[in-house]
């Protein structure tokens, strides 16, 4: 298991978001695929799109965007009004590519871990960018570092 901080947090490797000593606090959990389709049908996406890969999706990734702060934020687009609606609050904390190196930041791009494997060496994620209002579903080498969120399930 493997984290670094780079941008705006900590990316961790699948590994670590899989370990049985957990990442989450007790009572919370990494969020499945499933828990962020779930997200995604809540916040409008097309139940028709909901299990395609790649982008999907025309606005919802808007609402889930930090609105910009002043130590936080996305990069300006004058098409994008990130409006943060639901509280998800969603930085641009950039990546770890599988092979060590870094891409993806000075606000530009965010991408979060699910807990579900897509394969033996793969995992689920989303991806949100500065440049488009939809989400980014796909699968990556668990070895790459991104964000994670927490989710807790409610009685």
């Amino acid at each position: 298991a493997y984290s670094t901080t780079y941008g705006y947090g900590r990316l961790y490797n699948w590994y670590a978001v899989a370990h049985p000593l957990g990442l989450a606090p007790e009572g919370w959990r990494i969020p499945t695929d499933e828990d962020w389709k779930k997200l995604e049908r809540f916040i409008g996406m097309h139940a028709d799109t909901i299990d395609l890969s790649g982008w999907r999706g025309t606005h919802e990734g808007v609402k889930l965007k930090s609105r910009k702060s002043e130590k936080f934020s996305w990069k300006p687009d004058p098409n994008m009004n990130h409006t943060n609606q639901y509280g998800f609050t969603a930085f641009p904390g950039g990546l770890r590519l599988f092979n060590g190196s870094f891409g993806e930041s000075g606000g530009s791009a965010g991408f979060w871990w699910s807990s579900t494997e897509a394969g033996n060496c793969n995992a689920w994620y989303r991806y949100l960018d500065y440049r488009f209002g939809g989400v980014f579903r796909y699968f990556a080498p668990k070895a790459s570092g991104y964000s994670i969120r927490c989710v807790r399930d409610v009685e």
